[in-house]
């Protein structure tokens, strides 16, 4: 009986341990590079919650400092909570529901080096899948709604200065929120209008 016992709390342990390391999953189009997952939590805001992972490009072996310092965990799920606010005013004034429409709706954050989100080849495959609607040039932050994957979604971030980097991240969450509460179903113009509207409401606030 103590041996099944042992064999039965091993398996779990096994299990529990797969599931607390599995790697989040990573879009595609940064595949190639090594990133070390910080944190994993399900963050709650003030009317519900986000299952969130915050993870960093790595540098020989231990997360990039600069990237952290840039973008720490309690900082930016501060900054989330905090948007998430004025995304609800933003939506609420242009009469567009605030409802959740996809549950358990995860998010990966990816915070990697200048060098991933400035090569504009890497992205060809995205301005030509957008006809054009976006012009090729330098990118600083990227939301990816990662079709492929139920309830999933991702944002790849990157250190651009103190002042761009809140702003960027906020952008790129107010995508995040689009998909979230379908709001295309309410929208009749591009999502990056719609963002780029919130963007300039949110810099009003400041």
């Amino acid at each position: 009986m103590k041996t099944l016992t042992r064999s039965f709390v091993l398996s779990l342990i096994s299990l529990v341990s797969i599931s607390a390391f599995a790697d989040p999953y990573k879009p595609p189009i940064i595949s190639d590079v090594s990133t070390i997952e910080y944190r994993s939590s399900n963050l709650r805001l003030s009317d519900r919650s986000i299952k969130l992972s915050i993870s960093y490009q790595e540098e020989s072996s231990i997360i990039d400092r600069g990237l952290f310092n840039s973008h720490n965990p309690e900082y930016m799920e501060a900054l989330i909570r905090s948007s998430w606010l004025s995304v609800k005013r933003y939506m609420e004034a242009y009469s567009l529901p605030t409802n959740d429409c996809r549950y358990n709706y995860n998010l990966n954050i990816f915070i990697v080096n200048n060098s991933i989100l400035y090569d504009a080849s890497r992205f060809e495959g995205f301005f030509s899948d957008n006809n054009g609607y976006y012009s090729p040039g330098v990118i600083r932050g990227f939301y990816d709604p990662t079709v492929n994957i139920k309830n999933n979604s991702a944002i790849i971030l990157t250190n651009v200065d103190r002042n761009l980097n809140e702003l960027i991240f906020v952008h790129e969450m107010s995508h995040y929120w689009y998909d979230r509460l379908c709001t295309k179903r309410h929208w009749t113009l591009h999502d990056e209008e719609f963002s780029m509207r919130f963007q300039e409401y949110y810099e009003g606030l400041r």
